[in-house]
């Protein structure tokens, strides 16, 4: 049996990545002060009190209006929702309730999952004055926690276990020969369709637009009884590219640092473009990292001459 699946899910900017990172003690998610920051469902492995789990970050939920994602984000939180044990649902102390929380509570109920209602920020003295008003979500207990300081986070993990041990009747499980695969090239050259053509699942979104995927996205795929994961890379640019944009710096260093703790590193290449010096600088990195590597020409069915 595989290790409990706790989900995260909120409104944009309540620190849902933040939690995250709390969780699995590392820095996979991108943690920015711009709303809507985490589009994918990402993956995460954690331990806590010598339990193992897999936590699962999503997208704010209440995006703005006119956001061209919003309708996949949807999708993707309610696809992780599925799959989950627990839902963690995320709520501001400092703004406190808004009409989003209220979209985010009917996905919940909908689900008939089991929730825990987590008021972040709650080391704010404006957090303890808005508790009380988020019991009107109709969720239970709220559980007052500082995903940024660590408070509360003990009490909430030894209820979401409890909660999926009850669920289940599972104890640990058991670990499992896993090889992890980054997919890996510049914006816009296929990655996140390459990924979801192996998984048979839109587990991360496509669209034509440059950039779509931003932080690294963990699937996993049991083929034959063996476990494959495919790490989903921001596409990566030469710095001069990036600009200000501190969220794609960082987008780009997490690409590298996910060739380096690959085992394989898959690159793929637009063959209506062909190699770019850009290309040569990512095989040059997966080199240097001594990663195994497989070149892929993507787009081939198209005029390429």
């Amino acid at each position: 049996m595989s290790s409990p699946v706790f989900v995260i899910v909120g409104r944009p900017n309540v620190g849902k990545s933040t939690f995250f990172n709390r969780l699995i003690g590392r820095r996979d998610a991108i943690v920015q002060a711009e709303p809507g920051v985490t589009r994918d469902r990402r993956y995460g492995e954690g331990e806590w009190e010598g339990r193992k789990f897999l936590a699962v970050d999503t997208g704010g939920i209440a995006a703005s209006e006119g956001d061209p994602f919003l309708p996949k984000i949807l999708e993707q939180t309610s696809a992780a929702i599925e799959e989950s044990d627990v839902v963690l649902f995320l709520v501001d102390g400092i703004e406190g309730r808004l009409p989003g929380d209220h979209e985010v509570a009917q996905m919940v109920r909908v689900s008939q999952k089991p929730a825990l209602l987590i008021l972040n920020k709650s080391d704010s003295k404006r957090a303890r004055e808005t508790e009380w008003d988020f019991h009107q979500l109709g969720l239970g207990e709220v559980w007052p926690v500082s995903a940024e300081h660590g408070s509360g986070v003990f009490e909430v993990m030894d209820e979401a276990f409890r909660i999926a041990s009850s669920a289940r009747g599972t104890e640990e499980a058991e670990d499992t020969d896993e090889r992890r695969i980054a997919v890996v090239g510049r914006p816009n050259v296929g990655k996140s369709s390459f990924v979801n053509q192996i998984l048979g699942s839109e587990r991360t979104l496509v669209s034509p637009v440059p950039g779509t995927t931003r932080d690294p996205v963990d699937s996993l795929c049991v083929r034959e009884g063996k476990s494959y994961r495919f790490v989903d890379t921001a596409g990566i640019r030469r710095r001069g590219k990036i600009g200000k944009r501190q969220v794609e710096a960082v987008s780009m260093i997490m690409a590298y640092r996910s060739i380096e703790r690959a085992q394989i590193a898959l690159l793929l290449i637009d063959a209506t473009e062909g190699p770019r010096t850009m290309d040569a600088q990512i095989a040059r990195h997966i080199k240097e990292s001594g990663r195994a590597c497989a070149i892929l020409l993507n787009k081939g069915e198209q005029d390429i001459r």
